[in-house]
């Protein structure tokens, strides 16, 4: 089932290979007592075991929750017990990370190669990697589906949330590259790039689409701007992941640097997560070609709309039409709106089996309107049926009863050549209820000049969106894939991390 081979730090890990250490993974999971109706958790950063344990899981017809390696044990605790997960994949090293949290009833596989002796009171299997053992798991019988992650949203609004999207059945599933795969740009031929962490929901079903339709496919540790050039060139690469926040620090290497590369090779770029600045889009167009492919998506509803490089130029800003048979329509004040009119986006995409979220029916439910589903993300279609994501509805500010949305701040402020980050939000205000704050993070060596900064603003926007506060932060918190916590600057507010202007 698995067609693709591997390529990790310039090691190559042949199909044949890569389908063997499947199918000792999967003869663990056997000894486990695991069946398809059982979760299993990953707990592993970016390296050949994490790929096995994905590959594992879906022939297995296994749900798997992919943990972020980066978590504190005690977020990790909170995701092994919603999950409800039977068996934890994970290696030596992340086992000693976590091993307090992880229950007592949880077994735990060690997916990596060293044998090194490790006291815990769970049960445990290491791979035996004897030919009997290969003989055997090899010949063992497959579920008849195909299982998929289980991701957990990013839990800016609260707890995290575990997806649980129904499995498809083995024979629903094309020997031929698909819809999904299509919009990401995997083909049977190619050469996919994934330099992004694997927690993600667009990571996993990137890499699951790579795995069944892909002919290599090349992931990195971490992302590193100049090793993603090198590896393009290395390898032939014909399609990546990648996100804005990437775009931008690749963008950022000296012009010398980028001339040095063949680019020529790549023919598609997926960007999904974080809506992807205007004038960012255009640099990277300009750089690498019209590869440059955009989506509106979400853990919930899948990819919902694409957009090609040319389609950007005539509609900047624009997320897309809908992708095959999706469904979007904009709902405003009770009604559903018309075209121009800005409101909630509801949307399904019928590529995608239906989901619920793990031990939270109800907050599913409430997301449902006349067969379609809202994530809180406001914005409008065109006249044409393109769609424009203007902001989420839980980071719109209302200052003295004028609703304005931080993101249309933000994507103006990232035309600036001297600012490499930006986070727009509101704080209590006791007079307007509530106002604006703009935190910037300067690129390396620049420094800012507020009544200049003001003076942009102002030639942009109407009075009543400039913000009231300005400050410097080093970094921003965002996720990989390029979400912001701005919850976590209401910390930053308080702990003396921003020198305010």
């Amino acid at each position: 089932m698995i067609k693709a081979n591997l390529i990790f730090n310039d090691a190559v890990v042949s199909n044949e290979a890569l389908n063997r250490q499947t199918d000792l993974l999967m003869s663990a999971l056997e000894q486990a007592g695991m069946t398809d109706t059982d979760v299993i958790a990953i707990y592993l950063p970016n390296c050949p075991s994490l790929i096995e344990a994905i590959a594992a899981s879906m022939v297995y017809g296994n749900n798997y929750c992919p943990i972020n390696y980066r978590l504190t044990p005690v977020e990790v605790s909170y995701l092994l017990r919603d999950s409800e997960a039977k068996v934890i994949v994970t290696s030596n090293e992340g086992y000693e990370k976590i091993k307090a949290v992880v229950p007592n009833e949880m077994s735990v596989i060690l997916a990596d190669q060293e044998r090194g002796q490790i006291t815990r009171a769970h049960t445990y299997y290491k791979l035996d990697h004897s030919e009997a053992v290969a003989r055997t798991a090899a010949a063992s019988p497959r579920s008849r589906y195909l299982g998929t992650h289980m991701p957990y949203t990013s839990g800016t609004t609260g707890k995290p949330k575990g997806i649980v999207r129904a499995k498809k059945q083995l024979n629903d599933i094309s020997t031929k590259p698909g819809l999904i795969a299509g919009a990401l740009g995997i083909e049977d031929t190619g050469v996919a790039l994934m330099p992004a962490p694997l927690h993600h929901s667009a990571t996993n079903s990137y890499v699951q689409q790579a795995l069944l339709y892909g002919s290599t496919l090349i992931l990195m540790d971490r992302f590193d701007s100049e090793q993603v050039l090198q590896l393009i060139e290395k390898y032939g690469v014909t399609t990546a992941y990648l996100v804005p926040t990437m775009y931008k620090r690749m963008l950022d290497l000296p012009r010398e640097t980028k001339a040095q590369y063949d680019l020529s090779s790549l023919q598609f770029v997926a960007s999904t997560g974080s809506a992807c600045p205007a004038a960012v889009k255009r640099q990277m167009i300009e750089w690498v070609g019209p590869v440059i492919h955009e989506s509106y998506a979400s853990s919930e509803m899948g990819l919902v709309t694409l957009i090609s490089a040319a389609e950007s130029m005539k509609k900047p800003g624009s997320a897309g039409k809908p992708l095959g048979h999706a469904q979007i329509r904009i709902r405003a004040n009770g009604t559903w709106a018309q075209a121009g009119q800005s409101g909630l986006i509801y949307a399904r995409q019928p590529a995608y089996a239906d989901f619920t979220y793990k031990n939270n029916h109800d907050a599913r439910q409430s997301m449902e309107c006349d067969g379609l589903l809202t994530v809180g993300d406001i914005g409008y279609l065109d006249d044409e049926g393109y769609l424009y994501v203007t902001d989420r509805q839980s980071d719109m500010v209302i200052s003295g009863g004028a609703n304005i949305y931080p993101a249309e701040i933000e994507q103006l402020i990232h035309q600036r050549q001297d600012i490499e980050d930006t986070a727009v939000f509101g704080i209590p205000d006791d007079e307007f209820g509530e106002s604006l704050i703009c935190l910037l993070q300067m690129k390396a060596g620049r420094t800012l000049d507020k009544d200049e900064f003001v003076q942009f603003l102002r030639a942009h926007l109407a009075g009543y969106k400039i913000p009231k506060k300005i400050g410097l932060i080093d970094k921003l918190p965002r996720e990989e894939t390029g979400k912001l916590f701005k919850k976590k600057l209401q910390h930053s507010l308080a702990d003396k991390a921003v020198t305010y202007l």
